[in-house]
Parts: structure tokens; sequence; C-alpha cells
């Protein structure tokens, strides 16, 4: 198989609804939020200044989440013309962002916040007509059954999916990202799945391949290749056993969370290049945003996603996206 994104009407088997619908979304916002952002340093901050968790968790002390609503963020993605938004559940600090019923310690209960902000993500965005979606993170620099109880872990990890599966309604879809840090590991990704495809069967199912191997199918439930901060190439899919989409996902700047030091922002100009980088793909473009700790997105981001959102607009629907993507020239310039 060729492992490079899925270009639009290439021959090959149909989508599955699902997948179609998903094609049909273009444009999704990313949202990477939990407790790194109280450092203001990125969302790798623990593993970068190698905080021990004993410390770094007494930070869930300062979490209140007073700014942060479900509702806004879905209104910042529909000014944007976006149609779904994926939020990190649980990035690899371990500090999740649900009510994890006894799982684990490090969650959104055990803080200031004392509410869920899963239910509150999920409500908020079906309020506003956005499509809800959870990245869950495979990779855990917390729980030492990583390291040492692989078993163990795989099933603490299924049964936090099986939790989000089943307490917040219909998800669109699981955006996993961690299989990267063991590649020759047994993910048992056959037992994660179904429990997904059990219990909410039309949900997107992507696993990040990480950076550098943009493009790559994995197992056969993947719905999804990603690109992480990369650029998808047309490809043809005669021969594929199955339609498999396309997502690539890029940030603001060069953090994922927060980073108050980081001003090397993306342009307007620039994320409406990459967008129509990916449509001429017929990819997805997936573009994040990393609120401030309190679970605000900053001013900088909103208003550059409110200009790309007044282009979209003018030129209607996805089809005359694609057909004014044609036109757009995208700069040879990227500061990735």
């Amino acid at each position: 198989m060729n492992p490079r994104a899925p270009a639009a009407g290439a021959d090959g088997p149909d989508p599955l609804p699902r997948v179609a619908a998903f094609e049909r979304m273009a444009f999704g916002m990313f949202v990477h939020w939990g407790l790194y952002s109280q450092w203001g340093q990125g969302e790798w901050v623990k593993h970068m200044y190698g905080i021990g968790t004993d410390d770094y968790m007494q930070r869930m002390a300062d979490f209140r989440a007073e700014d942060f609503s479900g509702r806004d963020l879905a209104q910042v993605a529909k000014r944007a013309g976006m149609k779904y938004v994926t939020l990190t559940s649980r990035h690899h600090d371990g500090f999740s962002l649900y009510d994890t019923r006894g799982l684990s310690p490090y969650d959104v209960t055990h803080t200031p916040a004392k509410r869920d902000l899963i239910a509150d993500f999920t409500e908020g965005c079906r309020a506003e007509g956005i499509v809800p979606m959870l990245y869950c993170t495979t990779l855990d620099w917390t729980d030492p059954r990583f390291d040492s109880d692989w078993d163990g872990y795989q099933q603490y990890l299924r049964d936090s999916v099986e939790l989000l599966c089943t307490r917040y309604g219909r998800i669109g879809g699981f955006w996993f990202d961690g299989n990267w840090s063991r590649k020759d590991a047994d993910w048992q990704e056959d037992r994660l799945y179904g429990l997904i495809r059990e219990h909410q069967p039309e949900a997107m199912i992507i696993n990040n391949t990480g950076i550098g191997q943009g493009g790559a199918l994995g197992h056969a439930e993947i719905d999804s290749t990603t690109f992480e901060r990369g650029r998808p190439e047309p490809v043809d899919r005669t021969g594929w056993p199955k339609h498999v989409a396309g997502e690539m996902c890029h940030t603001f700047n060069y953090h994922w969370g927060i980073a108050t030091k980081d001003f090397n922002y993306l342009s307007p100009a620039h994320v409406i290049e990459e967008f129509c980088r990916c449509r001429r793909a017929g990819a997805n473009l997936l573009m994040n945003v990393g609120p401030t700790a309190s679970g605000r997105v900053p001013d900088y981001e909103a208003a550059a996603l409110a200009r790309v959102g007044d282009w979209i607009s003018q030129i209607g629907t996805d089809a005359a996206v694609r057909r004014a993507c044609r036109g757009v020239r995208v700069g040879a310039g990227h500061h990735r």
C-alpha cells in the first residue's frame, strides 16, 4: 500500500459513512489543555524538565478551570468554519479532564474545579452543532504500570476509554497518541478498538503515527492516517482494502499546550494555505490551540481563526473551497 494521504476522488473502495462524514467536515480544532497549562511552557513540561510526579501533581491544587467552557470552545471553532473539536481528555502527564471513577487519583474531580470537564465539553459542542472528539494518550509518564505491568496498563487504558465511550453520549472520534513511544510493543489494539466499536460504532478511530511517519497506515480499524505537522499529498487508493481518510494536525507556534514565551505564531494567511494544501490532497486540517491555565482560548488564536473563518465563509461550500484552493499559492516557508 502507498502510505501517503488519500486523494479526493481517487479510485479505490468507497468510504464508510463515518469516514465520508469526517472528510466532509474538512476543518477541525485541536485543543491541548491540561495540568501542564499551569506552567505555560508547553504540554511536555513534566518530561522536559524532569519534574517528579509528586511535585508535578501538587499543581492540581491550582487547577480551577474557571474560564473553561465547552460551549465557548465550540463557538470559537464555529466562527472559524470548523466542524469538529478534538480535546485532550488525558495527555502523557497522566492527568485526566474527566471523572475516572477511581481508576486514577490524577483527575479533575480531585482539583478545585470539581466538575467533569469532558461532560462540559461534549455538551457545549453539541449545543453549537459541533462534533466532539477526544484525544486519548497511550503513553503515560505517571502510571508505574506503563513500565512494570504492561498488561495491567493496557487494561487501565481500556477501562479509561470505556468510560469515555459510555458516559458522554455520541463521540465523533477517538484520537490516540503515544504508540510511537514503543514501536515494537503489543499495544493490544484489537481489544481497544473492539471496545470502541462495541460502544461507539460510528466513531472515527485515529492513531497518530508521529512526526516523520505521516500517512503511514496501521491497524485495520484505523479510519484516518495522520500527518503531525507534515504536508499530505494525493495518492491513488487502488488496491486498498479500505478507504482511509487523512488528517494533518498543526499548531500556531512551536508548542501544542500554551507556551507564554513562544511568539512564533502562524498568520491567518498561513493557516489558510495549510488548509488549502490539505484539501487539495483530500485531507482534513486539525488546527491546534492551547488555552490558558484557566481554560480560555488566547486572544491571538481566537482572532486569527476568526479571519480564517471569514475566508471560508466567503468561499462557501467545501466543494467551492477545494476549487478555490487550487488557486492559492502555498508558501515554501514553513516554521516547522
